[in-house]
């Protein structure tokens, strides 16, 4: 078990990462990874990249590299092509239906999803960083360790690039309750305690495997499949129903391609 902190970054880039008061979270949660690294605790991060993230990556990984403590960083991708905005009484609440709105040429998805296009060139930038910075000696950089990992003959630990997929996969809630993925919603049943977990599995796993043949198949025989691994299957249907499912398949095989860019460099 590890300490694991959201954090999207600073300034700009934390505008969707926002209290209840609707007043953006990153001066406090800076305040929290400070106390982690001065008290000695290891924590890794996960930056959920939205439209604000566009062209910014380098800009994430100066902010992010120096942290005391940090073991990993996990970018990934807002892709909320599928998410509707709720009427809601809180000051954030209606800040996010602001927002929403705010899609300045996104169509019509939230403002604040990013492209596929658009997280590819983050990760690449940020990976740059990391790498140039040296910073890879001290933290694990996902989707990057995850592929590399893939492509060396190990497996990847993050389930986007991974063999592990969305039916493996619980989420554990106070009181005994425990879940599915948090973004499988077609699974049949998606809700149960900690004392039937087995039947859960087996439900999600029978239907997963159902859901993703057809995925798996076209997967197999693409190019990059040994460090992509297909993604997950919330991810695939979402992109699939939004008729982007080129885009995220290009914008993956650009990801890996560096990776591999990367490894054949160091084996020099």
């Amino acid at each position: 078990m590890t300490w694991g902190v959201s954090f999207d970054g600073v300034g700009r880039q934390a505008k969707y990462r926002i209290g209840y008061d609707g007043k953006q979270t990153d001066e406090a949660t800076l305040a929290g990874i400070r106390l982690l690294g001065s008290t000695g605790h290891s924590f890794g991060l996960i930056c959920v990249v939205t439209s604000a993230h566009v062209g910014g990556g380098r800009e994430f990984m100066e902010t992010v590299r120096h942290f005391e403590g940090l073991a990993s960083v996990k970018l990934l991708p807002c892709y909320d092509q599928d998410v509707s905005v709720r009427p809601r009484a809180t000051a954030s609440g209606k800040l996010m239906q602001l927002y929403a709105g705010d899609r300045d040429g996104r169509g019509d998805r939230p403002g604040w999803t990013i492209s596929p296009a658009d997280y590819a060139e983050f990760v690449e930038d940020a990976q740059d960083t990391w790498i140039s910075s040296g910073a890879w000696r001290r933290f694990s950089l996902e989707p990057t360790a995850s592929i590399a990992s893939n492509l060396s003959g190990l497996e990847g630990t993050y389930t986007d690039y991974s063999l592990t997929k969305d039916g493996q996969v619980l989420t554990l809630y106070p009181g005994g309750r425990v879940a599915g993925h948090d973004r499988a919603h077609e699974f049949i049943v998606n809700e149960t305690t900690t004392d039937r977990i087995g039947e859960l599995l087996d439900a999600q796993l029978a239907q997963a495997d159902a859901d993703w043949a057809p995925f798996l198949e076209e997967c197999r025989s693409c190019s990059v499949w040994a460090g992509c691994r297909g993604s997950e299957l919330f991810m695939r249907k979402v992109m699939r129903d939004a008729g982007l499912s080129n885009e995220f398949c290009d914008a993956r095989r650009t990801i890996v391609s560096s990776v591999e860019q990367l490894l054949s460099g160091s084996q020099r």
